[in-house]
């Protein structure tokens, strides 16, 4: 029922201002929509961010992480990730630093996998190697997670149904 409402609030955002930015939080978790992108994302104490970002023009979503940790563009990393689903592997390509900022953002492969770890449980880790043998862990709640990412499912269904009504497959 609550993911029902949620829902209704996010119908109601898409039709009343479809092409404003806007954003509906659920728990932990920001949904957040423009013109050209929509994101289900956290952020943690320490200013790390992790999500689902879609971009309903190309048809195409991934998960990913902001981090404090730099990276060279277009390299891929091993990343250990922590939830109740259990450890798993995953990598992480660097896509670069955000803006002027001191974070970095990188895709996560294996999103069906990273939907299952997300969808269960109350908080998810990233253990990410550094070049000093050491780690960075960063942590996030999970609160609200689920709602948010039905809010995105929901959303990005419909843009890329109106982006794609005068295509042919």
């Amino acid at each position: 029922m609550a993911i029902s409402r949620f829902l209704s609030g996010i119908l109601l955002v898409l039709v009343l201002s479809p092409a404003a930015h806007a954003q509906a939080r659920s728990g932990d978790w920001v949904f957040e929509m423009d013109k050209v992108s929509l994101s289900a994302m956290t952020t943690n104490e320490s200013g790390a961010s992790f999500g689902k970002f879609c971009y309903p023009s190309q048809g195409k979503c991934y998960w990913g992480i902001a981090s404090l940790t730099k990276c060279e563009k277009g390299s891929a990393y091993p990343v250990l990730v922590n939830a109740s689903a259990g450890a798993l592997p995953f990598t992480l390509t660097c896509i670069g630093q955000i803006g002027t900022s001191a974070s970095w953002m990188y895709a996560i492969h294996g999103p069906d996998s990273m939907d299952k770890a997300v969808g269960e449980g109350e908080q998810i880790g990233f253990a990410m190697p550094l070049a000093n043998g050491l780690f960075r862990i960063v942590r996030f709640s999970l609160d609200g997670a689920n709602k948010a990412l039905a809010g995105l499912a929901y959303a990005a269904t419909e843009r890329m149904e109106k982006s794609t009504k005068d295509m042919t497959f």
